[in-house]
């Protein structure tokens, strides 16, 4: 990493000056996210000042999401993680993500991801709420994952096979609605739009 400037003695005060009029005025002009980052490394003789001026900014996602707080009793393993939150986002050309949202990562694990395409998650939905209702396992197989609902006594397992990995989530049955809910609704907004 090379300076972007080396500072005498007498620059010091002038330099963060600079930057802290220049972070100021990008905050008041709603501009923050281009606000620049400043590193400053004292040497024995010298300062070395390191200046990044991000080009633009990070884009938030344009695609909707949902997010269901699960209980304390939700699992998923091989990752062996308690999970705070699903979210479902409906993202382009009709693809649902689902993503599982850990309590704990100390081990800073990537996020669990399933994807599925449209007809799959509309498939998983009706699969989903016929295992509440009926009690059974229900299955639901595409292409690109296979996914079994079994109600046990204190709430539902879903066994995830997607990509040749096999993942076991376990969830209590008080947020199962919630959950139910937030996965019609995540394929409602992925619906193609009917004309009259």
């Amino acid at each position: 990493m090379r300076p972007f400037l080396r500072l005498a003695d007498e620059q010091k005060a002038c330099a963060i000056w600079v930057y802290l009029f220049l972070a100021i005025a990008l905050i008041i002009m709603g501009k923050s996210e281009y606000c620049p980052t400043i590193f400053i490394n004292a040497c024995q003789s010298d300062w070395e000042l390191y200046f990044y001026m991000r080009s633009e900014p990070e884009k938030e996602s344009t695609h909707n999401v949902i997010s269901v707080d699960m209980d304390d009793r939700a699992f998923l393993f091989p990752e062996t993680k308690n999970i705070a939150q699903i979210k479902f986002s409906a993202q382009p050309s009709g693809v649902v993500l689902i993503e599982f949202v850990y309590a704990h990562n100390v081990s800073r694990l990537p996020p669990s991801k399933v994807t599925l395409q449209y007809d799959d998650a509309k498939s998983l939905c009706l699969r989903l709420i016929d295992a509440v209702y009926r009690a059974q396992t229900q299955n639901s197989i595409s292409e690109s994952a296979h996914i079994a609902i079994t109600m046990v006594t204190n709430g539902y397992i879903f066994i995830i096979e997607e990509n040749g990995i096999q993942r076991q989530f376990y969830m209590g049955s008080s947020v199962i609605w919630r959950v139910c809910n937030a996965l019609c609704r995540i394929v409602d907004m992925q619906s193609p739009v009917l004309s009259h």
